[in-house]
């Protein structure tokens, strides 16, 4: 399990709950700025809401309320009946790609791409939620609400929501 976090003047840290040779930072290690190996535990508040708690150092809690949204729910309804194999069709992932940009306050994305390492990767979407709220206390201090970046934000290829979203997503990586 990895916990990306991206602080207000820009710097990234990956919370990894194994080695990072195992880890998100395999992929994404050249675009970030730390990562930690730290346990991480998930505490589900209800069907829709859950807690985030990373270990190390001060530690990190978060709190995310999710909701459905027609884009989200569309979204999922599609990528989950189509068979895995047409996910190898460029073409279609881009257009997959294009329709998820209609999810409200998504910004560009892309579902294909190079990660900052080099390595190719095509992310299929299993099922996609909006973030209603979230909030995160680091290190003991509150750090409110999570804020839409004056600009969009990415790693490599891989965009990073202007808004909030959470995506359960089946990743296939290759050089």
């Amino acid at each position: 399990m990895s916990v990306w976090h991206r602080d207000r003047t820009g710097r990234w840290a990956f919370y990894q709950d194994t080695l990072p040779h195992q880890a998100c930072t395999r992929y994404f290690g050249a675009g970030i700025d730390a990562a930690y190996v730290s346990p991480i535990g998930i505490v589900w508040g209800g069907a829709f809401s859950f807690n985030v708690i990373v270990c190390h150092g001060r530690g990190l809690e978060w709190r995310v309320d999710l909701s459905r949204s027609g884009a989200t729910t569309l979204l999922t309804a599609l990528t989950v009946r189509l068979p895995r194999q047409i996910w190898r069709s460029r073409t279609l992932v881009r257009g997959f790609s294009a329709l998820a940009r209609a999810a409200p306050g998504a910004g560009r994305f892309r579902l294909e791409g190079l990660t900052p390492n080099t390595q190719r990767f095509v992310a299929r979407p299993v099922s996609l939620w909006r973030v209603s709220s979230s909030r995160a206390v680091i290190g003991g201090r509150d750090a409110g609400e999570a804020i839409v970046p004056a600009e969009q934000v990415r790693l490599g290829d891989f965009w990073i929501p202007t808004r909030g979203l959470f995506a359960l997503l089946d990743v296939e990586m290759s050089r």
